[in-house]
């Protein structure tokens, strides 16, 4: 992939804290709701921050990159996602988070670029355990170069297909 611009493309809401400074008494919804609420390196920075507290808590050598690079929009479609979830026993939960693509043009670091993957890869961020932070990284133009790759079915839902013949099946 192209390392002088990419697109990332959030998957599932992510619920990002807003600057303290960004805060202000006429508005004070805490999360970021859109691309003018969410600088474009704060993911970079969550996922980040989010591994470096990963290697403390496992006491291990930290080894990231320090801070995240300044970084900027080409085009952002960035949106506030409400999304809800029922606890057992108890009454609905909101949950929701910013959710769309965006387009970022700067050249990265192969240090920041294997962050971003090993993000993507476990799915780390904040509030993580809810199923956010869940997101792709794509060329520019948005396409992925290879197919997707389609979820394996399992020997006893095969069998149950019409087309095996009763003989199989016993």
């Amino acid at each position: 992939m192209d390392r002088d611009a990419f697109q990332l493309r959030l998957l599932m809401p992510i619920r990002v804290s807003r600057a303290r400074t960004a805060i202000i008494e006429s508005d004070p919804f805490r999360f970021c709701r859109n691309a003018d609420d969410a600088p474009a390196e704060l993911p970079i920075a969550r996922v980040h921050d989010s591994l470096a507290d990963l290697q403390r808590r496992r006491a291990a050598e930290r080894t990231l990159c320090g801070a995240p690079p300044a970084l900027a929009y080409q085009r952002a479609y960035l949106f506030w996602l409400d999304v809800d979830y029922t606890p057992r026993h108890r009454k609905p939960q909101m949950m929701g988070g910013v959710a769309g693509r965006a387009s970022i043009a700067r050249r990265l670091s192969l240090a920041w670029w294997r962050l971003l993957v090993l993000g993507k890869l476990l799915g780390i961020g904040q509030r993580v355990a809810f199923g956010q932070w869940r997101y792709q990284l794509l060329p520019p133009h948005g396409q992925l170069s290879r197919l997707r790759m389609l979820p394996a079915t399992s020997l006893l839902s095969r069998a149950a297909e019409p087309e095996v013949p009763r003989a199989a099946r016993r």
